[in-house]
């Protein structure tokens, strides 16, 4: 009778210790899973090709991540493209806003605002200017936000056109040396404003 107990219990505690290893196994795999999906998690083989093709890359591939806008509280609900070094934003007004920081041989960081809003009128430079220098200040140590304000507070822009819409160029000496310039194109229905710079 002892031994018939002591089988029971040991039975017990086998059947216990299985669903517990189980039940492991089973939360190993969706970890695994959740790892592997390329929605949830970036694909590791893709950026361990980029670093390998990059080794001619004047410009650090393993520094360009998305680390520069996780303590920004108003661009917190981006999603991270680790192929494009892309977050897309969608904003309050439910307008769409792009940041891309990154490059090879060439490094820049863009922001793209495509907006549908039909309140605001973006033929007033003044609206395209209020959408730059909102992102510029947010994105102060990655765009030259007191320079750019000065620029266009003391109207020192000079304006160029482009396929779609316009651009505006800057006299200052470091937004010239960096390229940052300011684009606003109209189709469709959507303004598409970008400020953005890159340095050779």
């Amino acid at each position: 009778m002892k031994n018939i107990v002591f089988i029971i219990f040991i039975i017990f505690i086998m059947t216990i210790s299985c669903n517990r290893i189980s039940e492991n196994r089973q939360r190993h795999s969706e970890i695994e899973s959740l790892m592997t999906d390329s929605s949830n998690q970036f694909d590791n083989t893709a950026i361990n090709a980029q670093v390998e093709d990059s080794d001619d890359c004047i410009f650090d591939q393993l520094t360009q991540t998305d680390e520069f806008l996780k303590d920004i509280k108003e661009l917190q609900n981006y999603k991270w493209n680790y192929d494009s070094r892309t977050a897309t934003i969608i904003l309050d007004n439910s307008d769409t806003l792009l940041i891309t920081r990154g490059g090879c041989y060439h490094f820049g960081v863009t922001a793209e605002f495509r907006i549908s809003n039909k309140e605001t009128d973006f033929t007033d430079w003044n609206n395209v200017y209020n959408k730059v220098l909102w992102i510029a200040k947010l994105l102060d140590e990655e765009f030259a936000y007191t320079q750019i304000k000065n620029e266009i507070d003391s109207n020192k822009v000079k304006f160029g056109e482009i396929e779609n819409g316009e651009v505006v160029y800057f006299s200052n000496e470091y937004l010239q040396q960096n390229h940052y310039e300011i684009t606003r194109q109209q189709s469709n229905n959507l303004n598409i404003i970008t400020l953005s710079y890159y340095i050779d």
